[in-house]
């Protein structure tokens, strides 16, 4: 209904409306050129929002039985007592096996590097060459001269007129009966002693300086605006709350000399002339490019200077931290990108934006296995090593001695710890596990080259909690919701 997405307009952007509940207009303007709206979008996005929140209130807005979210809360918020040791992969001890299940070593490693080929790949390698246009670098070039702030000030006049504005003291309650007794508590009482008085009586307050009449709720700057210095209001009430304001100062309409708006001024002439060079040169770039203009013609003729980067990576790093996110960018960007060909303007943000070519591409090949065999070794070795642990901790999922036996043949000492769901202390991948094994039970999980072993010592619940009771359903009902309307709605 049309009236319920005014309502909710003027709910979301008050300042839409003046005091006579009327459309500002002017405001309107501002606001959907500073948001790059018209009108039509900002009605859509006012529809859908009103929309959604009906639709979800209605439909998803549920919850778990009480009993349920008990049980859930208490598992969720539930600890466990572990034993666990960490073992270096490198010190698994797997000598006999190799020596009774490999005797042709080298052959075996052959063919583990065939196999895992992949993995023994140099890295490919770009040179590229590239162009920034920054913004920022051109405002000096801009700067006015003092006749032409002048001529601004002279032509916008109105833009620089200073609107009344005021600071206020807000009182606010729940109930008009506690509003109308603070009203009596302080009716003879100056400033100071209202704040003292609110401060010894837990009274909620707030105060707000210097601000416009098109700043504040329209129920609120019209009573505002009406007072005098240190008058208190009536009671007003809104949605939120009932409020009484008390007016503390004023700053009346003027309109603002030249000195005083000159560096505002220059500001708003550079920025509008800096932004205006810096489209037009964006333009005229773009034109080049299509034209099948060369890389160095367009940055000649633009009279930017070319930069360079060889041997490129997709992990390359060595750039000044000042400019990762446009070498973040370049790196994505060039390793999509064919040789000899001049990119696109591509827009970091709106103050950044570069051009780029690759000349040259040095593509990936496996690197030769003699060059690396030691590191093949390695990797077959250790890859030996996480399989044996991993069968034996499997065979052993139910020995609760078994991880004393690793600790003696390895020397470690075990460790103990109480973890929750949340807890940080040990690998995020072995938490989860530990948390999905049963009472008395191993677990184990790699994480930075160390084989991690787990016994689940004791499960503690604990039988009174203080945890909200709440469990929403929305999420799941939104999917569910979701995957049944897919299923008929051809999107």
């Amino acid at each position: 209904d049309e009236e319920v997405i005014a309502l909710n307009t003027k709910s979301r952007i008050p300042q839409l409306y003046d005091s006579n509940n009327e459309l500002n207009k002017d405001y309107l303007n501002d606001f959907l050129k500073q948001q790059r709206l018209t009108i039509k979008d900002l009605v859509q996005i006012i529809k859908y929002e009103t929309r959604d929140k009906y639709f979800s209130d209605a439909f998803f807005n549920t919850k778990y039985p009480e009993y349920f979210a008990n049980k859930i809360n208490k598992y969720n918020g539930h600890n466990r007592k572990i034993s666990y040791i960490a073992v270096d992969i490198e010190n698994i001890i797997i000598d006999k096996f190799l020596k009774d299940n490999f005797p042709n070593l080298s052959v075996d490693l052959r063919e583990y590097y065939e196999n895992n080929l992949n993995n023994y790949m140099s890295k490919e390698k770009r040179n590229v060459e590239f162009f920034i246009i920054n913004k920022d670098l051109l405002n000096d070039k801009f700067v006015p001269t003092d006749f032409a702030v002048k001529e601004y000030y002279n032509n916008n006049n109105e833009l620089f007129y200073q609107n009344e504005k005021r600071s206020f003291l807000q009182f606010n309650f729940q109930e008009k009966s506690e509003a109308e007794n603070f009203l009596k508590k302080i009716k003879d009482l100056d400033k100071l002693k209202i704040l003292e008085y609110s401060k010894n009586n837990n009274i909620k307050y707030n105060q707000f300086k210097d601000l416009q009449e098109s700043e504040i709720l329209s129920s609120l700057s019209d009573a505002l605006f009406k007072l005098q210095i240190n008058e208190k209001s009536k009671i007003i009430e809104t949605s939120l709350a009932k409020h009484i304001l008390i007016l503390t100062d004023i700053i009346p309409s003027y309109q603002a000399d030249l000195d005083e708006v000159k560096n505002e001024i220059k500001d708003i002439i550079t920025k509008v002339e800096t932004q205006n060079f810096y489209n037009d040169l964006l333009n005229q770039i773009s034109e080049k490019i299509i034209n099948g203009n060369s890389f160095k013609s367009i940055a000649d003729s633009v009279n930017i200077d070319i930069r360079f980067v060889n041997n490129l990576t997709r992990d390359y790093n060595e750039y000044d931290e000042s400019e990762k996110i446009l070498y973040l960018n370049l790196i994505q960007s060039s390793f999509t990108s064919n040789k000899d060909f001049v990119s696109d303007i591509i827009n970091i943000n709106e103050n950044i934006s570069y051009v780029f070519n690759v000349t040259n591409i040095e593509e990936s090949k496996a690197l030769k296995f003699e060059d690396i065999k030691n590191d093949i070794l390695n990797d077959f070795k250790n890859s030996k090593r996480i399989k044996i642990t991993k069968k034996e901790i499997e065979e052993n999922i139910k020995n609760s001695n078994f991880i004393y036996d690793i600790a003696i043949r390895y020397n470690l000492p075990i460790k103990e710890n109480i973890l929750n769901t949340n807890s940080k202390e040990l690998p995020i991948n072995l938490t989860k596990k530990i948390f999905e094994t049963n009472l008395n039970e191993n677990t184990y999980s790699i994480t930075n080259r160390k084989f991690y072993i787990s016994k689940i010592d004791e499960i503690i619940i604990e039988e009174i909690t203080n945890l909200n009771n709440d469990i929403f359903l929305a999420n799941n009902l939104r999917d569910s919701f979701g995957q049944e309307l897919m299923k008929t709605k051809k999107i």
